[in-house]
């Protein structure tokens, strides 16, 4: 049987708040003058909704500060577990079926950096359909950033990717009860907490594993 990760829809609370997230950390002179994407604002508007799914999720608050990117880190949640305090950076995209990437480059810099943190975890979500966005799953960030996770690039430039499809991920623990903004229509059945939160990424079922 093929597990089914959790789908949240976005309601217009939230997407206001994702609106002056986004707004707030990146307008003027926060904005990255050397960004390369076809439609930064639209990208950081995703971004910031998938970030605010994952706090709400986890029960969490996010940075509110005016500031182009962050320091490797969204967020911290104390799992009540063995595993104690985590640190979780959330990777959205905008495509349905889209993985987990980080460009070599980033990632380097996240491992050498004084700025930058390696957090605990990844967390990815992806936008499904309108306001319909799949939290697909999540890997430590040593799983991540191994180097057997290298690809090359899709669109031919030089450098390479580290990349994990949603089947390499592990289903989030889903909650008992429907979210505040985001209301839960499908629920996975892994858990994220306590004996995951201890499990061997090697050994340790992952999303679409029976």
């Amino acid at each position: 049987m093929t597990r089914d990760t959790p789908i949240v829809t976005v309601t217009d609370e939230l997407l206001e708040q994702a609106r002056e997230l986004q707004q707030t950390r990146n307008a003027g002179e926060y904005a990255n003058p050397k960004s390369v994407n076809k439609n930064p604002t639209q990208d950081h508007m995703i971004g910031a909704i998938g970030e605010l799914i994952i706090a709400d999720w986890f029960g969490e608050g996010v940075d509110w500060e005016a500031k182009y990117g962050d320091d490797g880190i969204d967020l911290t949640h104390d799992t009540g577990g063995e595993i104690g305090e985590i640190t979780i950076d959330v990777k959205t995209t905008k495509y349905s079926s889209g993985s987990m990437v980080m460009p070599q480059t980033a990632a380097d810099e996240i491992k050498t950096s004084e700025e930058k943190q390696k957090p605990t975890i990844y967390i990815l979500v992806r936008r499904k359909s309108g306001d319909k966005y799949g939290i697909a799953g999540w890997d430590f960030a040593d799983s991540f950033l191994d180097p057997s996770t290298l690809c090359p690039m899709l669109n031919g430039s030089s450098g390479q990717n580290h990349k994990l499809g949603a089947d390499d991920l592990y289903n989030l623990q889903t909650p008992k009860s429907e979210l505040e903004m985001c209301q839960l229509q499908q629920a996975g059945d892994s858990q994220f907490t306590g004996d995951r939160a201890g499990a061997d990424p090697t050994t340790a079922k992952k999303s679409g594993v029976s």
